[in-house]
């Protein structure tokens, strides 16, 4: 059993991966097309390399000897209107600030909005905040709170505010449409934080996760990160006695395919395992989409466009396995990756809402017209 479905995972992302070459080949062949019929020269992409090897660095002649490699290897040259500073001194860094717009301290600690959204989590949001606040390393690490509710009608906005009266760190609601694409939009909208993490309600942080996260995001060309996923029948199996072996078999399985294949192979994280970037590349990647299924797949791809997505070291996320247990491994699983190839394939984000969510799209639409 196991064997065969690990087979059709590989099978999948093998025909997801043809996908994304055939999308990339298009775009490419367009990319290629100028006007008048035109064409790029595309080989002397693959001489950059060159222009930077053997290079005298560190002296008076590194930019003339680069050009005159470039006009060697014909590659065009251009020349920024601006100079840039190197930051080579500690006066340097003042030249930074200003032009950055940014503190030494935030350079150095910068500050994290958790951008929660909820919808009737009155059995898990007090936990979920009280974890947060307990597994990170320092308190003032945390700019904000920010719970995005998408029209809450028990008591998961009454029991926020009440504990946000208990605590020195700032905790605010916010009432968005429902959906988690507009919820995490509109809650990032209001964010005043240097770094944007986005936590589901039912998923728990790890350990001293701020460290790690402002450590993922200091690695030269990481421009966002998730952490490892991890499920609660496996990582605290303490909470969940009445699963059977069996099942946690299963999410054990999951949970190694989706680390060592989904995430390490493909690099497609999903919302489940804590999305989190800086501010500025938030807004580059365009923000969350307002749609109501695929948001953290479209922001991955954005991100993925002009940087990586890298992987927080500490240890993985606790989320929760409700959704598993109620509908089963495989056809949870087998719906999630046809939507992913379906989404793939052309078909818009909206029509994959209508058949993942059914009638209950219809009441969140509802509840949308309302707010």
């Amino acid at each position: 059993m196991f064997i065969v479905l690990q087979l059709s995972t590989l099978l999948y992302l093998k025909c997801l991966e043809y996908v994304e070459k055939w999308q990339c080949n298009l775009q490419s062949e367009k990319a290629l097309s100028g006007k008048g019929g035109n064409k790029l020269r595309t080989d002397n992409l693959f001489k950059n390399n060159d222009v930077f090897s053997d290079i005298n660095w560190g002296s008076e002649t590194v930019f003339r000897e680069q050009s005159e490699r470039a006009k060697d290897l014909g590659i065009s040259l251009g020349i920024l209107e601006k100079c840039l500073n190197d930051v080579d001194v500690a006066e340097d860094l003042e030249v930074l600030e200003k032009e950055l717009q940014v503190t030494k301290e935030q350079l150095a600690h910068p500050k994290i909005s958790i951008i929660i959204p909820v919808y009737n989590e009155a059995d898990n949001i007090l936990l979920t905040l009280e974890r947060v606040l307990k597994k990170c390393t320092r308190k003032k690490a945390i700019e904000e709170i920010i719970v995005s509710d998408g029209g809450s009608t028990d008591d998961t906005i009454s029991i926020v505010e009440n504990f946000a009266k208990t605590i020195d760190v700032a905790i605010k609601v916010v009432k968005s449409s429902p959906g988690r694409g507009f919820q995490q939009r509109y809650g990032a909208e209001q964010a005043k934080g240097d770094i944007f993490m986005f936590l589901h309600a039912d998923t728990e942080a790890p350990d001293k996760f701020d460290h790690a996260i402002v450590k993922c995001l200091q690695k030269p060309g990481n421009v966002g990160g998730c952490f490892r996923l991890g499920f609660d029948v496996v990582e605290a199996p303490e909470r969940e006695k009445g699963c059977s072996q069996i099942f946690k078999m299963k999410m054990n399985f999951l949970q190694w395919t989706t680390n060592n294949i989904r995430v390490k192979y493909l690099g497609r994280p999903y919302g489940d395992q804590i999305l989190f970037m800086t501010k500025e590349s938030y807004y580059k990647a365009g923000g969350f989409k307002e749609v109501y299924l695929m948001e953290d797949y479209m922001m991955v791809e954005a991100l993925n466009i002009f940087g990586h997505i890298g992987v927080a070291d500490a240890d993985p996320v606790i989320t929760s396995s409700r959704r598993w247990k109620k509908m089963g491994l495989i056809r949870t699983t087998g719906m999630t990756n046809l939507i992913v190839l379906a989404y793939k394939l052309g078909v818009p984000s909206n029509k994959l809402a209508e058949w993942y969510y059914g009638d209950k799209l219809k009441e969140m639409q509802k509840r949308a017209k309302q707010t």
